[in-house]
């Protein structure tokens, strides 16, 4: 979750977001809808899988809009901030004392993974085999951009 939008859950995205139907990208390898924080210096992606419904969000990918690009939906949040409090610009060690020593660290990247071995009950709720999340950080340790969700089968 990520501000009051949920993961597999269209309702959130349709009450937030409004119909994501007319705005999908299909430039990249997975459909996407980009939006930005109120001031426009965050991107949040809801990435959507092939033959799944307009508004079934699947993957969320938060950055800095470092490249000032012009997003044209926006919300209302200051900043995006997942229900466990993470959120652009926090150290390596919050997020470790937040999330947990079960990583794979490679550089400034940390890496966690369910699998079906891992909780199959979590998975089956949404049928989808592997959840992800991957945080990259700065040479700080500043988080400066997080995905998580699940893997397209």
């Amino acid at each position: 979750m990520i501000n009051e939008l949920q993961l597999g859950n269209p309702e959130s995205i349709i009450k937030n977001i409004g119909d994501l139907k007319d705005k999908i990208k299909e430039e990249e390898s997975l459909p996407y809808v980009k939006v930005s924080n109120k001031d426009n210096s965050q991107i949040l992606e809801l990435i959507l899988f092939p033959g799944s419904g307009y508004n079934d969000v699947y993957q969320f990918k938060v950055s800095y809009n470092t490249d000032k690009e012009r997003v044209p939906s926006k919300l209302n949040d200051l900043e995006f901030i997942t229900e466990s409090n993470i959120k652009l610009g926090i150290t390596k060690a919050i997020l470790i004392s937040i999330k947990g020593k079960g990583f794979i660290e490679d550089g400034n990247i940390i890496k966690y993974e369910i699998t079906e071995s891992d909780n199959p009950i979590f998975l089956q709720k949404y049928n989808l085999p592997v959840y992800y999340a991957e945080y990259i950080f700065d040479d700080n340790n500043l988080l400066t951009r997080f995905d998580f969700g699940f893997i397209y089968p």
